[in-house]
């Protein structure tokens, strides 16, 4: 039997946006570095390390309609609606379409209540209703199919389009939080592959709120083992930067680093991870005291003869030794 065990040596890495070292996307705040020193490295006793998101305070200072989702082209008029970044209910931005469309074609936008489904119309023939897929950002937000290259209107005298699906103003709905230093064997569906993805947070505050993270028990290995420079990228759903328009974040990690430590041949701390099998021994023997030489025998035939140096007896029959007062006070014999 090996005289070595594993520890596991746990450490905090709190980091906070404002005090990072390098903002590689400015303002947005969501692609950042911290510069440390030394926060892993690779020595002889390291067996493996994990990470994972402990806890976040992350505000929702996003939009709803950010510069990812805003745009939407009108082919026939050679023009684009371009909706300025905010948060919007289906009233204001049904309304600030309307106005839009009016500087270009006379396409008219409203809301289907009973399915929550846009709706477009126009003057037909003189003027034309289409929109196209391609250069267009907003397309699945507005309800249109991402299978489909375009939609035109039909029927007499008034064109008109009916998206197939609802009006989907949920905005960002999860923030993927990666890093290359910390990257492990996680997978994302985007690329279909392994990614730099640490932890996953549900955006569940409403805007302006803060989303409060607590990690529920999900570790990494990591696959690196010296880290001192850590980047941080907050992603939403599609993979996208997120803009927290100069809001600040706090992400805390668990780094946990597990050791081999070497243990002196007379030591009997090699008896710590078999506690819980001593524990069923104590209660068999209680139970059926007959059976207790030949349960003896069996525990320490287990037991390197080098560490059998002290009263087996005084083990098993001295009271200030028995094995309650070494489950409860954690007393081994010297």
């Amino acid at each position: 039997m090996s005289n070595d065990y594993i520890k596991e040596d746990t450490r905090l890495i709190n980091l906070y946006s404002q005090s990072a070292t390098s903002y590689l996307n400015g303002s947005l705040k969501s692609n950042v570095e911290f510069n440390f020193k030394n926060i892993l490295r690779d020595l002889p006793d390291v067996i493996h390390s994990t990470i994972g998101v402990v806890s976040a305070q992350i505000p929702v200072s996003y939009y709803t309609i950010n510069a990812y989702n805003n745009v939407l082209k009108v082919p026939d008029y050679a023009g684009t609606i371009t909706i300025p970044v905010g948060n919007y209910n289906a009233t204001t931005l049904i309304a600030e379409m309307n106005v839009q469309f009016l500087t270009f074609s006379f396409i008219v936008c409203s809301i289907i209540k009973l399915t929550g489904k846009l709706s477009f119309s126009a003057g037909a023939p003189i003027y034309p209703l289409s929109f196209t897929r391609t250069g267009s950002t907003a397309w699945d937000i507005l309800g249109f199919d991402t299978n489909v290259a375009s939609y035109s209107g039909s029927g007499s005298p008034i064109l008109t389009l009916e998206a197939p699906h609802p009006l989907n103003l949920l905005g960002i709905q999860q923030l993927r939080i990666n890093s290359s230093a910390f990257a492990s064997y996680n997978s994302n569906s985007t690329n279909m592959g392994e990614s730099n993805l640490v932890g996953v947070v549900q955006s569940t505050a409403p805007p302006f709120g803060m989303i409060l993270y607590a990690n529920q028990n999900s570790y990494s290995i990591l696959k690196h083992k010296n880290i001192s420079l850590i980047d941080i990228q907050i992603l939403d759903e599609n993979d996208n930067l997120v803009d927290f328009n100069n809001i600040d974040w706090t992400l805390t990690f668990q780094l946990t680093i597990f050791r081999r430590v070497p243990l002196p041949s007379n030591s009997m701390d090699y008896l710590v991870p078999i506690l819980a099998t001593l524990t069923t021994i104590q209660q068999d023997l209680e139970n059926n005291p007959t059976g207790k030489k030949v349960r003896e025998n069996a525990v320490l035939s287990n037991i390197p003869e080098e560490s059998q140096n002290f009263n087996q007896q005084d083990l098993f029959n001295n009271d200030s030794n028995s094995l309650d007062i070494m489950e409860y006070n954690k007393q081994l014999p010297s």
